[in-house]
């Protein structure tokens, strides 16, 4: 009797953790976890996870498409409405990262987006591979003026395959920023 009550709570415990384990995962992949507002590159960027790969030839073709805003992560001053990013009250900080996707060798990478601020900002990008291991490229800082929508991009030459690519954008005001991003992508090909 004593070892039938002590393998039921056994797998009772087990259950039980698995079951924490999928809500943290369900919670993950819908984008409903908590997330703390990233102020440097670190915070910006999960966990890395022991199990990543490179990609493979029968995941090349998958990969190698648009990712878009619904793929993206966002600082909580930011949402996503519809294609569109909203930032209000922001802080100067990282606004948008992701798609936190593995990319093919011999791969070209697109980042582009539009953005438009009630107030003058700077705004910056960069992109990583590997969690933030490895630098890939960067977009020199840009000034824009109050209310002037600016179209900006870049293209990374990715020679070798790659884990968790990130493109970051950081938008740096005088105090809190209000601010619209359109048109975002990040194309591989």
């Amino acid at each position: 009797m004593i070892m039938r009550v002590g393998s039921i709570l056994v797998a009772l415990s087990l259950l039980s953790a698995c079951d924490a384990e999928g809500d943290k995962a369900a919670a993950a992949s819908h984008g409903q976890e908590k997330k703390p507002a990233p102020a440097t590159p670190a915070a910006a960027a999960p966990a890395a996870s022991s199990d990543a790969q490179p990609v493979t030839a029968a995941d090349d073709a998958k990969l190698r498409r648009k990712y878009g805003p619904a793929e993206m992560k966002y600082n909580g001053c930011a949402k996503r409405q519809e294609n569109t990013i909203v930032g209000r009250g922001c802080p100067s900080t990282i606004v948008v990262y992701g798609p936190y996707v593995a990319v093919p060798a011999n791969s070209e990478i697109d980042f582009s987006f539009e953005i438009q601020a009630t107030s003058a900002v700077n705004v910056y990008s960069d992109m990583f591979a590997q969690v933030g291991k490895r630098a890939l490229g960067a977009l020199n800082t840009q000034a824009i003026p109050a209310n002037e929508k600016r179209k900006l991009g870049y293209r990374i030459n990715n020679k070798d395959a790659d884990t968790a690519l990130e493109a970051r954008v950081w938008v740096h005001g005088t105090g809190p920023t209000d601010f619209e991003i359109t048109n975002l992508s990040v194309t591989v090909r």
